[in-house]
Order: structure tokens, then sequence, then C-alpha cells
């Protein structure tokens, strides 16, 4: 993608114009329509009043019967002079130049008018005669909140003028700005932070966005620009906060100052702790807001900038107050909603003095249970700890710092524990913790079962008067989770079955969870699906061993779309990554965000999958998890090599090899095999792309893991070696009941013969896994070309290049079609697109581009196959002589034929 300008745009003061489509239709309308005076866009500061008007005037001026727009804007030094708003353009007479009413819309004068709430009322007066006599078409902007002057407000009243309610952009239209102002992908958490900051509002997500570039916090990195921090005090931005605080009160700065730690507070709490008319008066500024429709009456800050603006800027000693007044307040309450036990003991902690200890060990414990702020989970944890010296604390704080990755720390609290441990319960939690510590981050799986193991038989040993049932369950389900991460699926299916129907939810559950796991590997998709909804719906109480609940919600996002359904998966991951990010959750935002790009990989959206694993790898990172790191660098090396991006393969394929995969995680060395053969392939080492597959699959196939070796074989007919994926296909049954790995054995079985492979290619489609459809209809290309058919040939290919544009891709069997020759990858995308009838918007939505750039490389690739423009478009890319790509390794003479 060419970058955008920023400097440019920095000085012009125009980024690109995206969204609107709606209200810009609706301008257009009246602007073209028989009748009417024209329309007024109402919206808060910043939100883009006047460059969708402006837009929609540019438009406007590309017809022929155009005629000069006027512009006029309404200033407050001016409201008291009569005519003052008209002396820019000449006074009251410049609009009699008009001549007689237009005899329609498209004729007409246009007048835009910004800040019309500020003109004076004999111009006021002048613009509605002009406009209700059809001499002019009227076009106004107002802020939210203020009123049009009376002359004007008739015209809206008996609806002469039409309103336009202009709304904040929503999070994927920033994306698209944002990517086309920094020339290429934006990380999600980067567009949910700036989106969130900027409230949607154009105007300040530019000088955040350009505050950031400045202080280099917003980075380019690996491809993706990512970013570290940002800040309302940042350049330009601070002037437009600083300005619209400029004369409050010390009671209002303290009120706003509460209500910026407390966010969102309820009003009738807020009115008990701050003065009555300091809150009203606010309100009436607008600098609250309060929730009407809410029957707790929620306060919060206008503006999430503000909101920052003022946390930053308030003192630690005015914090430490407010938190006892808002913890004190909060407990003359009762804390009777779960939520408020958090925010009092965050504020407790925060204020100082003594702390109810039952309430604040509740806290705790529901902080760890609803997987609440990493940061929070540890400091309520080592308060309880502290509070209580209790094991079950300790074993909540063990967590939270291993969820962190202060592994050592971790390690020291559990000997401690385990010194001090008096119980068979505590003893049996602390090896449960112990287990999963050894199994997880030390490779050492075989040592967890064991130290289950020894568990299970310390609570048998104390026979039926002092052994524990519920204890043992639970302890056999753990035992079951281990062997099935550990790929000895029959062992841990057999113990976790008879377990789901166990009269404990937190042994169902945790059994749930680990035949969730194993159930997929071996084809079991229905009862995997089912064992997921169980872990989900019947966790309980947190366990005091682990929380595996965020691991699960990534492989449950993978296993739905590898089951059949890509479109609910997606959807699912989506909603699981909002969801920990609401919680401040970095443990359960990773696991999710990994299993959102599995899937977007899976139906290739290559990039949006290289997006989504960069994102998750580096918050495993910074949590010091190397396994769920792994998963994500192979998921980013699968995309790359699958775009023919060699040099971004190349360095994840080093970043892969750096990290050793550990023994007993079977389903991650699958996936880091599959990775690093497509590496292989970018690399032109097709043959040790081949053997690299077939000798991962014996052990599979040993193993039972019967999906393992289907969509290996899927792998192997997508790297040109059918004869392979054949041999190895043959060597289980697929399940019938499963929709993918019936398309899987659709196409092994359809090689060379183009009509069975056009129907594998559909049914994948059907099915939502677009890339694979390609990849068919390309080998369906190919072996209608080697039957000498070309018509039906052609027929494929087309089909093939239309989805693979779609995708990004650049694949073994797509790169076999060819592309004409001097056309680059993009261009050559581009024209596909545009030859299918796309317009430009919708080749720019599809590939997540602006306009101006598919213009750019449209115009080259008409240069370059001699074309005027679309007409001839189709049959020109159909006939032109096509070339073997050499702008990366995956298009080698040397690819298998």
């Amino acid at each position: 993608m060419e970058p955008f300008d920023t400097r440019a745009a920095t000085a012009s003061g125009r980024w690109p114009f995206v969204g609107r489509r709606g209200e810009l239709a609706t301008l257009r309308r009246v602007l073209t329509r028989r009748g009417g005076a024209g329309a007024v866009v109402v919206g808060p500061v910043g939100v883009g009043k006047s460059r969708l008007v402006r837009e929609a005037v540019e438009q406007l001026q590309e017809q022929p019967t155009a005629g000069r727009t006027l512009h006029v804007r309404g200033l407050r030094a001016n409201q008291s002079v009569p005519f003052g708003a008209l002396a820019a353009i000449g006074g009251p007479g410049a609009l009699s130049t008009s001549g007689p009413p237009a005899a329609d819309g498209a004729a007409a004068r246009v007048v835009v008018v910004e800040d019309a709430d500020l003109l004076d009322e004999m111009s006021a007066l002048v613009f509605r005669r002009h406009a209700a006599e059809g001499r002019i078409r009227l076009l106004t902007t107002i802020r939210a909140a203020t009123r049009l002057p009376e002359p004007l407000a008739a015209l809206l009243g008996d609806g002469s003028l039409e309103r336009i309610d202009l709304d904040p952009l929503d999070p994927t239209d920033v994306a698209r700005l944002l990517t086309a102002v920094l020339g290429d992908e934006i990380a999600p958490a980067a567009v949910r932070e700036i989106t969130r900051l900027g409230a949607g509002v154009p105007l300040f997500i530019r000088e955040l966005v350009l505050g950031a570039l400045s202080a280099q916090t917003l980075r380019r990195v690996d491809g993706c620009w990512q970013l570290e921090r940002i800040a309302a005090r940042s350049g330009g931005l601070a002037e437009l906060l600083e300005a619209r605080l400029t004369g409050i009160s010390a009671t209002e700065r303290a009120a706003l100052e509460l209500v910026a730690m407390a966010e969102p507070v309820g009003l009738r709490l807020l009115m008990e702790l701050v003065d009555t008319p300091a809150v009203d008066t606010l309100e009436r500024r607008g600098l609250l807001d309060v929730d009407h429709d809410d029957r707790r009456l929620p306060v919060r800050i206008c503006h999430p900038l503000y909101a920052e603006l003022i946390s930053r800027s308030t003192p630690a000693s005015a914090r430490i107050a407010y938190a006892g007044r808002l913890a004190q307040a909060l407990e003359a309450t009762g804390l009777r909603r779960t939520h408020d036990l958090l925010r009092w003991a965050a504020w407790r902690l925060e204020a100082g003095g003594p702390i109810d200890r039952e309430r604040l060990v509740a806290a705790a414990r529901y902080a760890s249970a609803s997987g609440a702020d990493t940061e929070l989970r540890e400091r309520l944890a080592a308060a309880a700890f502290d509070s209580t010296s209790a094991i079950g604390e300790g074993l909540l704080l063990h967590r939270a710092m291993t969820e962190s990755g202060r592994y050592e720390a971790a390690d020291d609290l559990l000997e401690a524990l385990d010194r001090r441990a008096q119980s068979r319960h505590d003893r049996a939690a602390i090896a449960v913790a112990r287990a999963y510590r050894v199994s997880w981050t030390a490779d050492g799986i075989d040592q967890g079962l064991a130290i289950l193991a020894e568990a299970e038989a310390a609570g048998t040993a104390a026979g039926p008067a002092g052994g524990d049932p519920a204890q043992a369950a639970q302890l056999a389900a753990h035992r079951g989770m281990l062997l099935g991460v550990a790929g000895r699926f029959d062992a841990a299916i057999e113990l976790l079955e008879p377990l789901l129907a166990a009269p404990w939810p937190q042994v169902r559950s945790l059994a749930a969870t680990g035949a969730a796991l194993a159930y997929p590997v071996i084809g079991r998709f229905e009862a995997a699906l089912s064992a997921f909804s169980l872990a989900l719906t019947e966790r309980g109480a947190p366990d005091e061993g682990t929380r595996l609940e965020p691991s699960l919600i990534g492989f449950a996002a993978l296993t739905r779309c590898v089951s059949g359904d890509p479109g609910q998966a997606a959807a699912f991951g989506r909603a699981a990554v909002e969801q920990a990010v609401g919680r401040g959750d970095a443990v359960g935002h990773a696991w999710a965000g990994a299993g959102l790009a599995a899937v977007h990989l899976a139906v290739g959206e290559l990039r949006a999958a290289a997006v989504h694993a960069a994102e998750a790898a580096r918050t495993f990172q910074a949590l010091r998890d190397p396994n769920g790191r792994l998963w994500c660098l192979a998921t980013g090396l699968a995309a790359a090599a699958q775009r023919g991006a060699q040099d971004d393969a190349d360095r994840l394929a080093a970043a892969v090899a750096a990290i050793p995969v550990p023994r007993h995680l079977r389903a991650l060395g699958t996936e880091v095999i599959k990775a690093l053969a497509w590496h292989d392939y970018v690399r032109g080492e097709h043959a040790a792309a081949r053997d690299r597959l077939t000798h991962a699959a014996k052990s599979w196939v040993a193993d039972g893991m019967i999906a393992t070796v289907v969509l290996g074989a899927l792998e192997l007919f997508r790297l040109g070696h059918p004869a392979a994926a054949a041999d190895l296909v043959e060597r289980v049954a697929v399940p019938e009941d499963w929709p993918l790995g019936r398309c899987v054995r659709g196409l092994i079985d359809a090689a060379g013969k183009p009509r069975a492979l056009r129907e594998a290619a559909r049914s994948f489609f059907e099915l939502g896994f677009t890339l694979y459809a390609a990849e068919a209809f390309a080998a369906a290309a190919i072996a209608a070309a080697d039957l000498g058919s070309p018509a039906e040939a052609a027929r494929s290919s087309a089909q093939a290049r239309t989805l693979a544009a779609e995708c990004g891709a650049a694949t073994a069997l797509l790169a076999r079609l060819g592309r004409p020759r001097g056309l680059t990858a993009r261009e050559h995308q581009i024209a596909e697109c545009a030859a299918q009838g796309l317009s430009n918007r919708q080749i720019a939505d599809r590939l997540r581009l602006s306009e101006r750039t598919v213009e750019n490389h449209l115009g080259r690739a008409y240069a370059k196959l001699g074309l005027s423009g679309r007409g001839g478009l189709r049959e020109t890319l159909r006939s032109a002589p096509t070339q073997q790509r050499t702008d990366t390794a995956a298009h080698r003479p040397s690819e298998p034929a």
C-alpha cells in the first residue's frame, strides 16, 4: 500500500474521507432534487460536519451544470452586527445575483453556512428568503446542543431544511481511516485505543495520531502499526482540551476529578459527594454526561480524552481522599452489586487504612474468577493473602503471578505455601498448582502427571472415612486434561467422559475443558462443541490450581472453525477479544486473539491473520508465555508464506526456530510443522515441505489424530503434492459428520478431474473457506488445461483469481495460474476486482485500501495493458501473456508440476 503523506495532510488539514455513505447520499439528494431549501448537519465538535459538506459540494462541482459555491461562517464577534455574516461574500447583493428560481435542484446556487447557530438575525433572514424562493440551496452546520437562528429554524420546522445528525465514526471506519493515513495495517488493539480515546471524533483522532507519531509511540513494527501508549497532553490536542476547561471553579474541577476516577458513577451517589450546583453547571456545559435511559443515572466525563487529561492531572493526595470517600459511600449502599465489590476494594486499597477482611477476600476471588485486570487481580490477591495468610488466598496470588509471567516469585510463594499446608485439601490444591506450573512452562508434563497421581494416591490412602470424593474427582479431571494436552487422547477421554456427569459443577467444568481439547484432534467435533459449552456454562467457582478458561476460548474459536462453521467461529473469537479487553484481561485477550488469528488463516483472510497473530504474540511475550507466543508466530509464518511475503516469512521462521517446541504439546507441534512446511515452499524447497509433513504424519496416524491427519493431507494438496495427500488421507476414516473433512476428502479424490474439482471448490466456498475454494478452482483450471479444455480452464482460472484477490494469496496452486506480464501483484489483484465489475469504492472496501490507492494502481495497470479504462479489461486479463512471478521466491520456475 502506498503510504499517505502524513506531513502533507498535517499542512493541509485534509485527511482521507471515510464512511458517511448514507449521510453523503442524503446531501447529494438534497442538492439535486426539486424543491427543498437544503440541509442542516448537526454533530459534536470535530465530528466532521464541515468535511462532509465539503465532500458533497466537491462532488457536485464535478457536474457541468454546477455553479459557484459561496461559503459563509457564523462568528460570535459578528453575531450582533446586521448582515455581519454576509459581509465576507460582498453583502446581501451577492445572493441577489443568483437569478430566478432554478428549474431543478442541480442548477440552484449552493451556499455553505458553517456554525449557523452564530449567524446574525438579518443574515439568517436573507438566507431564509432566498432558500424559500429556490434561488439558493443551503448547506448549514451547527454544533450539537445549539440552536439555529429563528428564521432558519422555521425552515427546519416546516421540512424545507433536512436535518442530518452526524455520529462519531465506528471502529471499522476508524481502522479504514488510520490504514489510509499510515499506509499499512494498524493493530486491532491500537485501533481500539485510538477509537476509545478519540470517541470516534476525527478531529481528536487526528491529533492523537499526529501526537503519537511525533512522540514515536505509534510505530510500524513487522509491517503493522503498533501503539505503545498515547497521551491527552500531546501537541495541539492538549490545547483543544484545556480550552474547554477554562473558567471552571475549584469545586467544579473537584467534581470532574472525582468522576474521572470513578466513572461511571451514579448521579445520586455523586450528589452526596460534591455540591449539586457544581454537577448542574458541568452538565449544562456539556462536560458531564448523564445517561437518563439507565435507572442508576450513571455519570461520565463528556469524552474519554477529557477523563484522561483530568485523571492524569489530579494530585496524588486528592486521589487518596477521593478513593476514601468513594469507598465509604459504596459501603453505605451495602455493596449489593458484585461489580461494586471490585470498585470498593480498589478504592479501599488506594485510600489505605483498615479494610473489611471478608469483603476483601470476596473481591479477590471474584476478580480471579471474572478475569479482571491482571494488575488488579494481583493487588487484591496480595492484599487478601496479607490479611488472612490462608492457603486459598495464597493460591489466588500464585495464579495471578503466573498469569503475569512472574514465575520465580510464584514458585517461591508456592514453596512457602507447601511448607505451611496442613490439610489434605490444601496439599491437593498446591499439588494441582505445581503440576500445571511444571507442565505448561517447564516442559515437564510427565512430572506434572506424577504429581497429580501422587496427590490422588494420598487422598485414597485416607480411606473411605477420611477421603473426599469431590477432591479425588477433581484431581482425576486435572490429570485427564494433562493427558489430552500431552497427546494421549484415548486415555484422556476414557478418564474424563465419566466425569462429565459428576455431581459437582466444578468437576464437570474441568472434565469438559479437558475433553474439549481432546475431542477435536480425533475428529469428534460435535462432542467437542458440547464439551466447550459445558465447560463455559458450568465453570462455577474459580479452581484453586489453574485457570485454563482463557486458553479454552482460543481453542474453542478454532474448533468451531474447523468443525465447519468459520463464520460463527470468527464472531465468537471477536466477541471473546472484546470481552477480554473490556475486563482488562491480558491473558484472555492473548488467547482469544490467537484463536481469532487461526480462524482468519483457515478462511484465507491472510492479512488479518498476520495482524492478530502479531498482536497476540507480543502480548504472550509480555506475559512470558513461550507456548502461546509460538502458536501465534506459527500462524503469522503460515500467513506470510501464503501471501508470498518471503522477508516476513524468513523473519518469523527464525523466531519460531528460536523457541523449543514442548514435546508434550502435540497440537502446538502440528501447527509449527505446517507453518515450517509453508516456509519451505516459499523458499522454493518443495520436496522439503512434502517430506516435513509426511514424516510428521506418521506419528499423527499412530496416535489416532484423525483431524490432524486430514488437515495435514489438505496442506500437502495445497502445496502441490496431490499423490502424497491421497496416500495420507487413505490412512484414516474421515468422520461423516465433519463437513470440512468431507470437503477435503472430496478435493483430494478429485485430483486431475476438472468438474469434480470445481464441485469441491463450491463446497469449500459454501462453508466459508474462501482460500481453499480459490485453490480448488486453480486446481480445476490446471487440470482442464492439461486435458485440452481451454474454455473450462479459463472459467475456473477466473474464479480462482477473483477469490484469491479477496485473500491476497500467492500459494502454490494459485501461482501456477500466472498473471499478465508487467503487472505487480497488487496491480493484478486490483485489476481482477475491476474486471469483475467492482467500483473503486468497493475494491477499496474489500482490500482495505484508500480509493486513491486503488485509482493509482488501476491507472498503472491500464497503461501497462494498453487500455484507456475498464473497457476490455476482462478480456485483456484473460488473453494477456502470463509471467512467472519473480518478486518473491514463492513463484520460482522450480515449482512442482
